[in-house]
């Protein structure tokens, strides 16, 4: 072989090497890129999961604050006044639902804070319709005594004032179902996706041929 033909073919052996290297450095490159993609695909999901989770204690922090202001302490002062007799009458049975809708409500939020945002609800509506019922019942009797006998012009509006001690636990109960809605549809996509992974997973048979 003469020497001009062995360095041809050294020189064509280089280029193949070459192009190998070049080849390997483009496969290197497209699987970083992908996993690049899958990473910042992971973190767009944990951000989006994040926000979702701020929102949800954020809902749960309005739903305690209208509690506190009107199941707690309004609610708490209602039930211990009459219980005392340190207010107007009311009818023990009241009472003791309105107490019942104290305790359901303040076990929702103890839950919704522990990220049961789907068991809360039952706990806290519960909660809710009891104590609303109550105060439907106490606001009733107040009016009705106003219009059936005379009374000092201090209390001509304590109807009002009740009401306005009272219906803001609406507040608590709107936010709990806007929580578990929210909750819900999260957890219904979850299970979307889940349910597409697994159906466009390859088959058993197919991987074993592979």
């Amino acid at each position: 072989m003469s020497k001009k033909s062995r360095l041809d073919k050294q020189k064509n052996k280089q280029m193949q090497l070459k192009k190998l290297a070049e080849l390997e450095e483009l496969e290197e490159k497209a699987a970083a890129r992908e996993r690049e993609s899958k990473s910042a695909k992971k973190l767009r999901r944990s951000a989006k999961h994040g926000y979702a989770d701020i929102w949800l204690v954020v809902f749960t922090v309005i739903m305690l604050a209208a509690f506190c202001y009107s199941g707690f302490f309004w609610g708490g002062v209602t039930v211990v006044a009459s219980l005392e007799g340190l207010a107007q009458p009311i009818a023990h049975r009241t009472v003791y639902i309105m107490l019942a809708g104290i305790v359901l409500m303040l076990a929702g939020i103890i839950i919704s804070f522990r990220k049961g945002y789907k068991l809360q609800a039952p706990f806290t509506l519960a909660g809710f319709a009891l104590y609303f019922y109550s105060a439907q019942v106490i606001i009733a009797d107040i009016r009705k005594a106003l219009n059936s006998r005379a009374v000092p012009p201090e209390l001509l509006g304590m109807d009002k004032e009740y009401v306005l001690r009272h219906y803001p636990i609406i507040i608590t109960a709107v936010f709990s179902a806007l929580i578990f809605i929210i909750s819900l549809i999260i957890t219904l996509r979850k299970r979307h996706k889940a349910k597409l992974e697994r159906d466009n997973a390859p088959v058993a048979s197919i991987v074993d041929d592979r």
